[in-house]
Formats: C-alpha cells, structure tokens, sequence
C-alpha cells in the first residue's frame, strides 16, 4: 500500500553525509554481518591502493546507478569487503571487513566525472559521498547514492552491453522486456492507499435482524486516496470476510439436535457457538457508481458500503481477517487487511 513515508536511502542519507556518523554507520555495519539487500551493496574499488577509477570500477558504477535507479534507490558503499557466510548459495552477501581506498579523493573525484556518461539517459539526484579513514591520510570510503527515478528506464553505459538493470534481493539482473514494460509504466500509476473503517449506526429502522434496538451496529466504510500522479479510473472494491458458519455436525456435549432448514441451510453466526461448523469467506464486490474516478491530490473519496455489522458479531469474533482489494485501471492491485475488532476500536459507544 502506498505511503508517503521516506525510504530506507532518504532516512539514511542525513546520517552518512555527515563524515563522521558516517563512519560509524559503515563500521556499524561490518560489525553486525550487515546483508546486502534491496537498497544496500558493499563493493571494493577494483586496485584500492590506486586512486584513479578503472574501467572495471566505472562498469560497476554504471551497473549500480542503472539498479538502484530502475529500482527504488539505494547506496552502494566502496571500501568494504563482502561474501557469503556458510555454504548456502542462496544467502546474502555480507559486509566483513574494511578496506579503505587509498587516495580517495580522487576517487570519489573519478566518480563524480563518470555520473554523466555512466546511464542514459543520466540520474539526477547522484551524489559520491567521501567518508575520511581517521586512520591513514589521504584514504577513506565511499558511498554513491542513488534516489529512486521518476523517469525510469535507465541504462547502463560504460561496457555493459547497453543493459538495463534492476535491484532485486542482493543483486542487480538484467531487465526483461516485462521488467521494462513495468518501471516505464510505475510512475503512472495512481498511488493509492485504501483504509477499512466501521461506523457506528444511529438509524435503526433500517436495521433488519434478531437483536435488540439497543443493540449497536456498525456499517464499513472505505477510504480510499489517490496521492497522484495519474487519475484513479474505473475501479472497484472486493471485501473478503469470513461471514458465515457453514454447519457440519451439531456438538455432541452440547445435547443440540439439529435437522431440517437449519441443516440444509447452514446456521447463521448467531448460532455459531452451538455447533460444529467451519467459516466461509464471503465476498461482497463494490462499483461506486457515478464516482468511479479520483483526480490526484483530489482528498479522500468516501463512501459506505455492503451491510450493517452487529456489535454482537464483532465482540465474539473481533480477531477475524477483513480483506479488501481494489481493482484500477492500469494500476496493480492494492490490499489492505485489518480485523473487526481493529474496525470498531474507540467507536463501540
């Protein structure tokens, strides 16, 4: 689901900018087996004891950019040794050891003259961060980062077989068409973040059922917001919950003798603790009419939907899955999950 929260990369950056908590960041990581993941890679410069970048380092700095852009950014730290830890093929490498780039400043100089010539088209947003080894002068480490593109896709230059490239797990791969297909087309999707509620109903004459009118019922109501960049079209609203209890055998320490309708029927949830039964997930499917659009930064579109909820159901089965799917034009699918009793929290009088 989408959020407007900061990434991994964004959060960091503050820190390893600064030379000094950026060293500590980088020990920090060494110290701790620190894997490579998604937005982290630990690579060495090709001869640490030269300063100038060979073509070997601006192929990997080419890769990097290409991954990490195509992808949603990320750092790749110079100076630091990787590998694998046991025999498991299919683990991470790991960061293991320091191994600082003598003279680099002129490195992290190289670099910086290779951004422009090392994708197309280039990544703004680049930055070679220089980290100084306390320890010799001259020395030290390197961290690239690169922000996660608006414009993907981007390749990588510099005697990469003019391949595009994506991060995925610790590595980056050569794109798919299907993979270019989806991150040419990622930034024009509406980013959508859809939230369940329940509210509590005050009309009861359009209330049906065996309780009480004293008895407070909840209707759900969805939320649904459309942070931009495109318009959210045509979409719809799948609800998944598990509604009913399908009747199997009747409890035999309860003494209950069930047959007739009630066998052929199955027993509604108000008889749920009599028997022996098992849910069954019930799907409820929601077009909202006339309001099938949601222009970006439009605010949130509301609307209730499907049934009245009794609080009797939510209090005894309030731990139950709620799922809700919505479908959009040229857009992936957004899910959001909660419970009833999540629903109905601080809403129940």
């Amino acid at each position: 689901m989408y959020s407007e929260a900061l990434s991994y990369p964004e959060i960091m950056l503050p820190a390893l900018s600064d030379p000094q908590k950026g060293l500590e960041v980088v020990q920090q990581w060494v110290n701790e087996r620190h894997a490579e993941d998604l937005y982290l890679d630990f690579k060495q410069k090709d001869k640490a004891d030269v300063g100038a970048a060979n073509i070997n380092d601006k192929r990997q700095y080419a890769k990097a950019i290409s991954g990490f852009a195509n992808s949603d950014g990320g750092f790749l730290v110079w100076g630091v040794v990787a590998g694998r830890e046991g025999n498991d093929a299919e683990s991470p490498d790991v960061a293991r050891s320091l191994k600082p780039i003598t003279s680099a400043k002129t490195f992290c100089a190289d670099l910086n003259a290779t951004t422009l010539n090392a994708t197309k088209p280039v990544v703004a947003g680049v930055r070679n961060i220089l980290i100084p080894d306390p320890t010799a002068a001259e020395s030290g480490f390197i961290v690239t980062y690169v922000p996660a593109s608006t414009n993907p896709p981007y390749r990588a230059e510099l005697d990469n077989n003019n391949r595009f490239y994506k991060r995925a797990g610790s590595s980056f791969y050569p794109m798919e068409p299907f993979d270019i297909r989806d991150v040419v087309f990622r930034f024009r999707y509406p980013k959508v973040s859809v939230e369940v509620l329940a509210d509590r109903l005050t009309d009861l004459h359009s209330l049906s059922g065996d309780l009480g009118p004293d008895d407070p019922r909840f209707s759900l109501r969805l939320e649904v917001t459309n942070h931009g960049p495109s318009v959210l079209r045509d979409y719809k609203v799948e609800i998944v919950m598990l509604h009913r209890l399908v009747l199997t055998e009747p409890d035999p320490g309860l003494g209950w003798n069930v047959d007739g309708p009630f066998r052929e029927q199955g027993m509604e949830m108000s008889s749920w603790s009599l028997f022996t039964g098992a849910f069954e997930p019930v799907r409820y499917y929601v077009y909202p009419g006339d309001r099938r659009s949601l222009p970006p930064a439009s605010g949130i579109g509301s609307f209730h939907f499907g049934f009245p909820l009794a609080a009797w159901y939510a209090s005894h089965l309030g731990n139950l899955p709620v799922v809700c799917r919505l479908y959009g034009v040229d857009m992936p699918r957004i899910e959001a999950k909660t419970t009833l009793e999540a629903m109905i929290a601080d809403r129940w009088f």
